[in-house]
This record gives C-alpha cells, sequence and structure tokens, in this order.
C-alpha cells in the first residue's frame, strides 16, 4: 500500500511550478492520484482491522468492506453536492479557516467511530477544500494558515517523531531488498499510470511526464507506515525502507519530472 499512494498536494505543486497545471496531463494525474489513494486507504483499513482482531472472519471482512465502502460513497456524494453551498458557509463570519478545521475534525471523528482510521476522514475532507469551490481570497487565506501550521509546526514533529522509529543500518542490512522496493515502486507508477496513459492516447511524452509524477510520495505513505510500525504489521527494518523509498521516489519524481514537462509544454 505504501508503494501506491501518490502525493496529490506535491504533484499538484510540481505541475504548477512547471506551467502545466492546466492541462489535460495534470488534470489526470490528480484525479488518478485521488482514486488511487483512496483504494489505498480502503484496502487500509481492512488490513488494520484484521491486525487488531488477529482473525479473518468472512462476516466481519465484509461488513468493514460495506462500512467503508458506504463510507467513501456517502462522503463523495455529500460533498460533491454540497460543494456549491461550501463557499458561503465557510467565507460565513470570515472564519473560513476555524470552519475548514472543524470540518476535518469532525470527518475524522466520524471516520474513527465506524471503525476506519482517523486520516480516512481527514483526507476526504481535504479533497473538498480546494481551489475550484471556494472564493480565491477566502482560499488563499485558508491556505496560508494551514501551510504555516503544517509545514510549520505539525510537519516537523511528525518528521522528528519519524527519526526516532527510522534504523539506517537497514540500508546494510538489506540493500537489495531497499533498491528492489525502490525499482518496483517507480516502475509500477510509470508502466502502470503512464503505460495506461498511452494506451487511451495519450503521447509518448505525455505518458512519460504522467508515470513519473506519480512518483511522488508524502505524508500519506509515511503516516501509513507510522501507523503500521504502531500496530505491529510491519518491524523497524521494513519501516525505515519504506520511509527511505518515500523520500528516494519523490525526489526522483521531482528532478525526471520538469525537463520532460518542459519539453511537453514546448511541443503542444
Amino acid at each position: 500500500m505504501g508503494l501506491s499512494i501518490s502525493a496529490i498536494a506535491l504533484a499538484a505543486r510540481l505541475f504548477k511550478d512547471c506551467g502545466i497545471q492546466n492541462t489535460k496531463v495534470a488534470h489526470l494525474t490528480l484525479g488518478a492520484a485521488v482514486i488511487d489513494d483512496i483504494l489505498a486507504l480502503v484496502i487500509f483499513s481492512l488490513v488494520l482491522n484484521l491486525a487488531e482482531t488477529g482473525s479473518i472472519e468472512l462476516a466481519t471482512l465484509l461488513f468493514l468492506l460495506v462500512k467503508v465502502v458506504l463510507f467513501f460513497t456517502l462522503v463523495i456524494i455529500g460533498g460533491t453536492k454540497s460543494a456549491k453551498h461550501l463557499n458561503r458557509l465557510i467565507y460565513f463570519g470570515n472564519k473560513g479557516f476555524t470552519v475548514t478545521l472543524i470540518i476535518a475534525l469532525m470527518m475524522g471523528l466520524i471516520a474513527e467511530a465506524i471503525g476506519l482510521h482517523m486520516i480516512m476522514g481527514a483526507f476526504m475532507a481535504g479533497l473538498f477544500i480546494k481551489e475550484e469551490v471556494l472564493d480565491q481570497r477566502v482560499f488563499e487565506k485558508i491556505e496560508d494558515r494551514i501551510y504555516g501550521l503544517a509545514y510549520g509546526f505539525f510537519g516537523p514533529i511528525f518528521f522528528a517523531s519519524l527519526a526516532f522509529s527510522l534504523d539506517f543500518t537497514a540500508i546494510k542490512t538489506a540493500p537489495w531488498f531497499l533498491v528492489s522496493i525502490i525499482a518496483v515502486a517507480i516502475a509500477g507508477k510509470v508502466i502502470g499510470a503512464g503505460g495506461t496513459a498511452r494506451m487511451i492516447g495519450f503521447k509518448s511524452i505525455e505518458s512519460w511526464v504522467i508515470g513519473l509524477a506519480m512518483n511522488n510520495r508524502g505524508a500519506v505513505e509515511l503516516i501509513i507506515a507510522s501507523i503500521g510500525l504502531e500496530k505491529g504489521i510491519i518491524d523497524e527494518t521494513v519501516f525505515s525502507i519504506l520511509v527511505l523509498m518515500a523520500f528516494g521516489t519523490t525526489l526522483f519524481s521531482v528532478v525526471s519530472t520538469p525537463p520532460l514537462a518542459k519539453r511537453m509544454k514546448a511541443l503542444n
């Protein structure tokens, strides 16, 4: 699951820096990343529940699957239907940041209440607090405050906490495992996403951009890895390799995508 995650925010920022954020390549990549992450979180919910119960019962598994599917379906439908009213709600009283935070926490609590992890609800809430449905000035204010809070306070604490469980000796003890994980992670996105894009009619260079941009992996992948370590699903060696893989593939994507994106932009 850690290999399948794509960092939506990083991909969006990468496209914006390359000046191709309004192209069909960017729209397809971000849409695929959203679906990709949702499916990964659904599977992670099932695995997490199985790890906590310690057994596999068909009835329990089916019930959990129904809860997960219903939760995501209702949130997606409800969020889509209420998107046109979201701007008025958030703008009311100039309390955009407060309302956004309440929505995210409420969604997280709902997810927790039905047996899922809080990250599922918070992730889904983030899909609807977006630039397309909000007033530009309101969105910029919310983005600025969340960016400052996340990257200036909570982000450093989160990454510092990861460092306590990170074991760099994994590079020596399991080097081939690390190399193969990174290779499979990169190839999976390039072949799976880029190859599929090529099959449905995208140009070769566009397909490469899609496959490379999908290799961004950020906070969601690291959160899943840390939860897996906390629940005993993986050990510190596997956790360390997943963290190194996330940074390695993201660096690869950030370095390799811009040159091809510029060529694609020039050709179009």
